[in-house]
C-alpha cells in the first residue's frame, strides 16, 4: 500500500481496491489450483471430462476467494482433489508439488498482486487520478 501511495494514487480508491483484493481477489490461487489438479490427474493417467473441468473451475474460484492469504497451497489442493475426484486416492506426484510449494506460492502471490494493482490503476484512472 505504501508503494502505491508513494506513486500518487487516490487514497480512497487505493484502500478500497487493495483491501478488497487482499480478501477475495486471489487471481494467482484461482489459476494455480486447476493447473495443479489437472497436472496431478495427468500424472495418475486420468482424463478429465468437461463436467469435471467445469466443477474444478467453480471449486477453484470459490476456494481461492475463501482462502486466507497465508502460505501453503497443499492443504486446499488436497480438498479440491477430493471434491473433484471423490474416492480416488491422491497420486504420489503430490510430493513434487509439496517440494516446490514455497517458490510456487511466491509466484502465485505475485500474480495476485499484479492483478490487484491493475484494477487499482484502472479505477484510479476512472476516478481522475494520475494517468
Amino acid at each position: 500500500m505504501q508503494c502505491c501511495e508513494d506513486m500518487g494514487y487516490e487514497p480512497g480508491v487505493l484502500r478500497f481496491v487493495l483491501a478488497l483484493g487482499a480478501t477475495i481477489s486471489m487471481d494467482g490461487t484461482a489459476l494455480y489450483y486447476p493447473a495443479a489438479v489437472i497436472w496431478l490427474a495427468a500424472q495418475a493417467g486420468m482424463v478429465l471430462s468437461s463436467g469435471r473441468v467445469f466443477m474444478l473451475t467453480i471449486i477453484s474460484v470459490l476456494a481461492s476467494m475463501g482462502a486466507s492469504p497465508t502460505p501453503g497451497l497443499i492443504n486446499t489442493l488436497l480438498l479440491i482433489w477430493s471434491a473433484v475426484f471423490p474416492g480416488v486416492p491422491i497420486p504420489g506426484a503430490i510430493a513434487y508439488l509439496a517440494a516446490v510449494d514455497w517458490p510456487v506460492d511466491r509466484c502465485v502471490t505475485t500474480t495476485t498482486l499484479i492483478g490487484a494493482s491493475l484494477v487499482l490503476l484502472i479505477l484510479d484512472h476512472l476516478a481522475g487520478g494520475p494517468p
